[in-house]
């Protein structure tokens, strides 16, 4: 499985993904915690709004991942790093509006990129869903691990912060290998569908 460029990119996002939400969402508390006018008993309303947003992000990926699934999976991804981004830079909460913004967007994004990456997976898979999906798994597993480690070591150098700005830097980089992987199967259908139109005007099969 490992041989197929566009599936071994998708297991790359994935662990890139995973880790990055596990590496802040572990200590998010603790995050949210040091933020100025941010008290414990908001914290577990903050908590659960961000919980509850994960059940709109389903639904939101039933709607659209049969037929936009790399605009969806795109558009998770940029969502989810601008709310870790923006996040990591509060030296102050900005306001419990804009929190509970930035942590329903996480967490809207990060329900529909689990459900989308693993469609992703199926679909480049084809006959060869089960070693495929067994793949997946295991990448998800070692990303959670991975991620609450570099987590735990960011906050341990750069305190609560330090977590959400090594998330930032992950989820960016899957975003960024996300991005190169569509551009590249948008080039290489475009350069199949033209192969294509010159058989058939020739009036020979394309194989």
């Amino acid at each position: 499985m490992l041989r197929r460029k566009d599936l071994l990119f998708v297991y790359i996002i994935t662990g890139l993904t995973a880790a990055a939400h596990f590496a802040a969402y572990t200590f998010v508390e603790l995050f949210l915690d040091q933020l100025a006018g941010i008290t414990p008993r908001m914290i577990a309303t903050l908590l659960f709004a961000y919980g509850a947003a994960g059940l709109l992000g389903n639904v939101l990926s039933a709607l659209f991942i049969d037929r936009h699934l790399r605009v969806f999976i795109l558009g998770a991804l940029a969502t989810m790093a601008m709310s870790l981004m923006t996040l990591s830079i509060f030296d102050s909460a900005p306001g419990i509006a804009a929190v509970v913004l930035l942590l329903v967007l996480w967490g809207i994004s990060i329900s529909g990129l689990f459900t989308g990456l693993q469609t992703w997976v199926l679909r480049i898979a084809g006959d060869h869903t089960l070693p495929a999906t067994a793949m997946h798994t295991a990448v998800l597993n070692s990303a959670i691990g991975l991620g609450v480690i570099m987590g735990g070591s960011a906050l341990n150098v750069f305190g609560p912060r330090g977590a959400m700005l090594a998330a930032s830097v992950m989820i960016a980089l899957a975003l960024a290998l996300a991005l190169a992987l569509a551009l590249a199967l948008m080039l290489s259908a475009g350069l199949r569908g033209r192969a294509s139109r010159r058989y058939r005007s020739a009036g020979k099969p394309y194989v």
